[in-house]
């Protein structure tokens, strides 16, 4: 989620875009299977009402940004893994929630 807060989405937003992505990170082992896979979030306006969200690699990536959606976010799921889980140790060296 806080990969997404700098896009100015709504906590409803993004509790449903975080929602699809368990989902789909619910089928892998580790974050081996995870590399090389992007998150994406695109919207489509008039043209299609809901969002198309996925984790997908960059050809499926590629293929979605061809069909010009009106707005796209895009995370990189591994790289966003492996702060978080740098920070883990930080955060709680200084005291703070191990959450």
């Amino acid at each position: 989620m806080s990969a997404l807060r700098k896009h100015c989405l709504s906590i409803n937003a993004m509790a449903l875009i975080v929602s699809d992505l368990r989902d789909d990170l619910a089928g892998m082992n580790d974050i081996s299977d995870i590399s090389g896979r992007s998150f994406f979030f695109a919207g489509w306006g008039k043209k299609q009402p809901c969002p198309t969200v996925g984790l997908v690699t960059e050809t499926d990536l590629i293929a979605v940004l061809k069909l010009r959606p009106e707005t796209v976010i895009i995370v990189d799921v591994a790289a966003v893994y492996r702060d978080a889980a740098g920070a883990i140790p930080a955060v709680t060296a200084t005291g703070g929630a191990a959450a």
